[in-house]
């Protein structure tokens, strides 16, 4: 059971890091949109 726990507790940090990292690829893209108008 505790492999599955150490399991579940890497995948989530990797879905934190990738969602962390498309948050703040859409906020650059807003800044550049917001620039060009």
């Amino acid at each position: 059971m505790m492999a599955f726990d150490y399991y579940l507790l890497e995948c989530a940090k990797k879905v934190t890091d990738a969602g962390t990292l498309c948050i703040e690829m859409l906020f650059r893209f807003a800044d550049e949109a917001k620039r060009l108008d």
